[in-house]
């Protein structure tokens, strides 16, 4: 009788929703943010033989020769206004997502991108 009862109380356990949270707000944000990054196909350009800087590292050379942190800031000034802050050694061709997406996508992008440094 005992071996009844520890099995339904297993196979109860393995059903429950407690077994798989939703995600946290960070995730949700982050994962929207990966799903726009899909849909503008970023990574066409941004890959490890793209014509576009990688998201690596905590800080990004300019042609200018200044150094600047890959931070929040940092991306949100390469998407809404790409040409500010040009990358050394990468051609001035990423366009302005100021019209492209909503704030709310332009939030969900950087945190995914600083899950990628």
């Amino acid at each position: 009788m005992r071996v009844w009862w520890v099995l339904l109380a297993v196979l109860l356990l393995g059903c429950s929703d407690a077994a798989d949270p939703a995600p946290s707000g960070d995730a949700a944000l982050v994962a929207q943010g990966k799903a726009v990054h899909t849909r503008e196909a970023c990574n066409f350009c941004h890959n490890p033989e793209g014509t576009a800087p990688s998201y690596r590292g905590s800080e990004v050379e300019l042609e200018d020769g200044r150094r600047v942190a890959r931070d929040e800031a940092y991306f949100r000034r390469a998407i809404l206004d790409p040409r500010a802050e040009v990358v050394a050694g990468y051609a001035n061709n990423m366009p302005d997502y100021r019209a492209r997406l909503s704030e709310e996508d332009i939030d969900a992008l950087v945190a995914y991108l600083l899950t990628l440094r």
